[in-house]
């Protein structure tokens, strides 16, 4: 049974509570919204709702937008975010997005990847890195293990990563059939898991 089916198996049993949200957009947003969404599905040759980017949407604005007021703790008090189903919490690496030229001179040919906005806490965790690639790749090829993190000179709150060893996967982790919106905030994930993805829902 592949990852996929496996986790697919998962949801099924373990169902997350859910509560309908209604918001009310500008008619050409939506307009806008629902002919990107046939272009994706055609793309991709699977069928897509409205619901399916939305929710994608709104985990990935609720991580970036917890995760800057985690870097501004000191003044902000921060709620806890209660989770329906217990999460691994431990996690040896990220996953970040990025385009085909800067990865290919930076990640590839410079061994670094930046600015890259991490929690200090997770830092002495996170041994290994890799790069969900956009359009025209639209998977992940390499992975690499990381040697140091620099803070960035403007601005503290973000790093440089250093890396050391860069390794090529046998076959590349796909984006699947989950929205590309899910990849555009950092993903944390297991060494493990990675090794044995084969879509990034996987992760």
């Amino acid at each position: 049974m592949n990852n996929y089916a496996r986790e697919t198996i998962k949801s099924r049993l373990n169902k997350i509570e859910k509560r309908q949200l209604t918001i009310n957009l500008p008619a050409l947003t939506i307009a806008h919204f629902d002919k990107l969404i046939a272009t994706f599905s055609e793309l991709n040759n699977v069928v897509y709702t409205r619901n399916a980017f939305l929710e994608d949407a709104i985990n990935s604005y609720i991580e970036e937008l917890e995760n800057y007021l985690k870097e501004q703790k000191d003044t902000i008090s921060i709620p806890k975010h209660e989770k329906e189903i217990p999460q691994e919490t431990f996690y040896d690496m990220a996953i970040y997005p990025g385009f085909l030229d800067g990865f290919q001179e930076e990640f590839i040919n410079n061994k670094r990847w930046f600015p890259v906005r991490i929690q200090k806490d997770r830092i002495s965790k996170i041994k290994y890195i890799a790069i969900y690639i956009g359009r025209p790749i639209s998977a992940i090829t390499h992975y690499a293990i990381v040697d140091k993190y620099i803070p960035c000179e403007n601005n503290p709150n973000k790093y440089t990563i250093l890396l050391k060893d860069i390794h090529k996967l046998n076959k590349s982790i796909k984006l699947g059939n989950i929205s590309p919106v899910a990849t555009r905030s950092p993903k944390y994930t297991t060494i493990d898991k990675f090794l044995h993805a084969t879509t990034f829902k996987d992760l």
